[in-house]
């Protein structure tokens, strides 16, 4: 049986709301489960969080920078800047766009098929 993150945590609130202990908890479902069962370490930790008040079932977005800088914008920047100026740096993209050196390597050679 192939169970979701959030169904797995579905049936973790269920025994949270039945007021069974963290350890209760790990022990119904992995009878129930068996070898597909989560680990101890997300049964405690999803108890603790029911336990705080927390009642979503679904992951939190990330905290802190986006994830990708990577974008049609930065890609289309990057193509005028080299067609302008094809002696470009990697040092001049990332200071005039304002982004990462793993960015600009990634749409240089990734995106715009770029060498040397």
């Amino acid at each position: 049986m192939n169970l979701t993150r959030e169904e797995f945590r579905v049936m973790i609130y269920c025994d949270y709301k039945k007021e069974l202990s963290q350890q209760q908890c790990l022990e119904s479902l992995q009878k129930t489960l068996g070898d597909s069962c989560v680990s101890r370490t997300a049964v405690y930790f999803w108890h603790a969080e029911f336990s705080r008040g927390r009642n979503p079932f679904e992951d939190e977005p990330p905290a802190g920078r986006r994830r990708s800088v990577v974008s049609p914008g930065n890609i289309e920047a990057v193509r005028q800047l080299v067609n302008v100026d094809p002696p470009i740096t990697y040092q001049e993209i990332r200071d005039i766009l304002r982004i990462g050196s793993a960015a600009t390597q990634s749409i240089l050679h990734d995106y715009l098929g770029l060498k040397k």
